[in-house]
C-alpha cells in the first residue's frame, strides 16, 4: 500500500473502525469531563511536552497523536518499512518490548510523568518517570508486578468510559 493510502487507512480506524473493530478513539479514555485529550492539553499549557510512544504500527500511533493534539515529532509506534513510497508489510522495529529504551533514546531526559496500560511493554518505562506513573485501567497482573516490584510507586487511574462512548 502506499504512504498515502496507509495514512488514510489509519485515519479511519482511528475515527470510524470497522465492521469487526469499534473506531480506535473508543479506547481513549475519560471520565466525565476529563479525559486523555485535556490532560494532553493541560500538560502542554504548563510547558510539559507529551510524547505518545506505542507498541502499535507507527501509521496508527501518528493518527492518535493528532487526534490527542500530540505533536506527530513526538509520536512514535512500531516502526513499518517503506520502499519507493509504498508499504512492504514487514516491521523495521517492533517497540513493544523496547519501550523502556527507545524512551531513553527518543526523549531528551527521563519522563517526568508516564501513563500506560501494560505490565509487560509500558511497566518497564514508566518506572522510570521522575514524578509519577499512571496505570490506566490496570488490569490484576499490572497491580500485582507493581505492588511486587515497585511497590507502590506506581499510582492506579480508573476510567469509566471512552471518549468515543460520552
Amino acid at each position: 500500500m502506499s504512504v498515502e493510502l496507509v495514512e488514510k487507512a489509519a485515519e479511519l480506524t482511528f475515527t470510524e473502525g470497522s465492521s469487526v473493530y469499534p473506531p480506535w478513539k473508543a479506547q481513549v479514555f475519560a471520565h466525565e469531563q476529563c479525559g486523555m485529550r485535556e490532560i494532553f492539553s493541560l500538560l502542554q499549557k504548563r510547558g510539559v511536552a507529551p510524547y505518545l510512544l506505542s507498541a502499535t504500527l507507527d501509521p496508527l500511533a501518528l493518527a492518535g497523536a493528532r487526534h490527542l493534539g500530540i505533536p506527530e515529532l513526538n509520536a512514535l509506534g512500531s516502526l513499518l518499512e517503506i520502499k519507493e513510497g509504498i508499504y512492504t508489510g514487514e516491521v523495521r522495529f517492533n517497540t513493544y518490548a523496547a519501550k523502556a529504551a527507545v524512551a531513553k533514546q527518543l526523549l531528551p531526559a527521563p519522563p517526568f510523568v508516564s501513563f500506560g496500560d501494560s505490565p509487560v511493554s509500558d511497566y518497564p518505562m514508566m518506572i522510570q518517570a521522575l514524578g509519577a506513573a499512571f496505570m490506566i485501567n490496570p488490569r490484576p497482573q499490572f497491580i500485582e508486578k507493581e505492588a511486587k516490584e515497585a511497590g507502590g510507586f506506581v499510582v492506579a487511574l480508573h476510567f469509566e468510559h471512552t471518549q468515543g462512548n460520552l
